[in-house]
């Protein structure tokens, strides 16, 4: 997790802004890459005899409509602008956050822009007079609830079909605006909009995002690096969506709604294996953007980590879907508290959406053979790495 702070500037951020910066203050940070039109990546690194600390790492500069401002910033900035974004480690001491926020407040200035706090969500540069008008909500905590499906590389290239499902399950999941990085550069309402969003649906570009209606927040997609996996492992495609279950669980219809399309998109393109899970303690602003603070909870946890599959996971989740080859395996030990279908059956252990401690206990122990195995790292708990997992069940 990470501390982000946002700048947004009218002119171009430079790198030699950043060096002039640090020179004049008497922070001695050592520097690697550059801020380019391109997407540039500038990180700052701290440097004694025996150990070197991360301190930012500052991304961009990007080309920004006004729209893709956020809003205390379309207050102080008319038309286009740059955003750059500073990235910072939780749990960075009070002087180096402080003279990274110093750093920030000097390339605003310098560029005639502003700093803004998406934690807090307000401004930090320039400093606006109260005024007696209500001020934006500061940053609550929810629920929020992923759906997540993996696939095999030649099951999940076909964007359209997610595109049919979602329209027809829950039109809020159809995604708004897209793209591989903030900000979100492409809209779906724009003439060629359906034809870019199947465009970056592809493994060429490894990865992509996207913002949809509330109470969607969200979507994205992830391929397995091209090269060949390691023994015992395979390649995989993820699929997620992100929603909040806090403002859906009191709604029967909705939760209802969001098992239909995990089951749909699921069972439409090819799913082998799906989670709907909760994630307690994500933040929300006021215009339903999310963050993962302090007090977020680590799902990922004893979860499926790292770019490959290695094994069904050992974790309970609200959701769950097997699809092939999983299927069959696993129906003798769910004692009929599963639904199947031609392409899979699901599993759903509540009405409402249920975080783990909630689900403790009542998960169904699946066969040990088709579990990822989870061993120690040295001087850890038995929860702390995962290793490739037996290979039979894996989809090749």
């Amino acid at each position: 997790m990470s501390f982000d702070i946002v700048i947004a500037t009218r002119t171009r951020p430079t790198r030699a802004m950043v060096e002039s910066h640090l020179l004049e203050s008497g922070w001695r940070l050592t520097l690697e890459g550059d801020l380019t039109a391109d997407k540039g990546n500038l990180a700052a690194e701290s440097r004694g005899l025996l150990r070197h600390k991360h301190i930012f790492i500052l991304s961009g500069p990007d080309p920004a409509e006004h729209e893709d401002l956020p809003y205390p910033v379309q207050q102080v900035l008319r038309g286009r602008g740059f955003l750059l974004e500073m990235n910072l480690p939780w749990g960075l001491d009070e002087k180096d956050m402080s003279r990274a926020f110093a750093l920030c407040e000097h390339l605003a200035r310098e560029c005639g822009g502003a700093v803004f706090d998406p934690q807090e969500d307000r401004l930090r540069y320039p400093v606006m007079p109260d005024k007696p008008a209500r001020r934006e909500p500061a940053l609550t905590p929810v629920r929020q609830l992923t759906l997540e499906w993996y696939f095999q590389a030649s099951e999940a290239n076909d964007g359209s079909t997610f595109l049919q499902t979602t329209r027809r399950i829950w039109p809020e999941a159809v995604p708004t605006r897209f793209g591989q990085y903030e900000p979100l550069r492409f809209k779906m309402a724009d003439p060629d909009g359906e034809e870019a969003f199947l465009d970056q649906w592809q493994s060429g570009n490894s990865s992509f995002f996207w913002k949809a209606k509330k109470p969607i927040f969200g979507g994205s997609i992830f391929w397995s690096p091209s090269r060949e996996p390691p023994e015992g492992a395979r390649s995989r495609v993820v699929l997620s969506l992100s929603l909040n279950a806090t403002a859906i669980e009191t709604d029967q219809v909705l939760c209802d709604r969001a098992v239909d399309l995990f089951a749909a998109i699921a069972e439409d393109l090819g799913a082998f294996f799906g989670a709907g899970y909760v994630t307690r303690g994500v933040l929300t602003g006021s215009r339903g953007a999310q963050w993962y603070g302090q007090g977020t909870e680590n799902f990922s946890d004893d979860w499926i980590s790292g770019p490959w599959w290695l094994g069904l996971p050992t974790k309970p989740t609200w959701l769950t879907w097997f699809g092939e080859p999983y299927r069959d395996l696993v129906t003798p030990s769910l004692n009929g508290i599963s639904v199947l279908n031609d392409r899979g059956l699901i599993v759903r252990l509540g009405p409402t959406p249920m975080d783990t401690d909630q689900l403790r206990g009542r998960a169904p122990d699946l066969p040990t053979e088709l579990l990822v195995e989870v061993q120690a790292k040295p001087g850890e708990g038995p929860s702390a790495g995962m290793t490739a997992a037996r290979t039979r069940g894996v989809p090749r």
